[in-house]
């Protein structure tokens, strides 16, 4: 089994980008990625006034043939 982190801190420092544009990124992987069988979904959040919230997710998986 192995893992994927995707995090809006991350995605935030590319130009233009949103944290909602996490979602995108995410679908893109796994439309990228076929032969990949999602086995587990991790999310949590951080942030507080003062700090811009931070996201992250974790896409446990294995690769099919």
């Amino acid at each position: 089994m192995k893992v994927k982190l995707f995090s809006s801190e991350t995605l935030m420092r590319r130009k233009g980008k949103q944290p909602l544009d996490l979602e995108n990124e995410i679908n893109d992987w796994l439309e990228n990625n076929p032969s990949l069988q999602v086995i587990h979904i991790k999310h949590s959040a951080c942030g507080g006034s003062g700090s811009s919230p931070k996201l992250y997710i974790s896409v446990w998986y294995e690769e099919v043939n």
